[in-house]
């Protein structure tokens, strides 16, 4: 499965409508197995130092305490952070918890490569009826600029002739 072919089941107006905006499931829609193993969210779990709200457990839609799962380890500095406790977070998830993740592109580089493939995907065209008010905005955006520049070379030219008629 390439990140092609997943970006095209997503559809055109995804990163459009959605990208950023809201969460969408697509249930079996691709086969993601390859962008991310069982042993890459062990090494994960094992390596980075994951505290909520980057890592939480939900249950039946609340997220659970963090202290269900982590415990507190305070450094030699005296800041205090929450290390993750493999047992009590098998536990939770053997309850049915689930995992959630955020960022995890950051720090797992094929789901970055995926996430860019994504994001880089051109919007759709604009449709008749979004195109109207785009001509609007453009136009009125040249008109300023227009404006502008004759309003600076008025003003750095004060010795240029006036367009106003003079008193007689």
């Amino acid at each position: 499965m390439t990140t092609t072919s997943i970006a095209a089941c997503l559809g055109g107006a995804f990163s459009a409508q959605a990208l950023h905006r809201e969460f969408r499931h697509f249930p079996a829609a691709v086969d993601v197995s390859g962008l991310m193993t069982w042993d890459d969210l062990n090494t994960l779990l094992a390596t980075h130092r994951l505290e909520p709200p980057r890592m939480r457990l939900h249950h039946s839609g609340p997220p659970l305490p963090a202290g269900d799962y982590t415990e507190p380890v305070t450094t030699r500095r005296h800041t205090v952070w929450r290390r993750l406790h493999p047992a009590a977070l098998h536990a939770r998830l053997a309850d049915g918890a689930s995992l959630v993740l955020d960022s995890v592109d950051e720090m797992h580089r094929p789901l970055a490569r995926l996430a860019e493939h994504i994001e880089l995907r051109p919007p759709p065209r604009p449709t008749a009826r979004t195109a109207r008010p785009l001509d609007w905005s453009n136009w009125r955006r040249r008109h300023q600029a227009v404006a502008r520049h004759c309003h600076y070379q008025r003003r750095t030219c004060p010795d240029r002739v006036s367009h106003e008629p003079q008193p007689t």
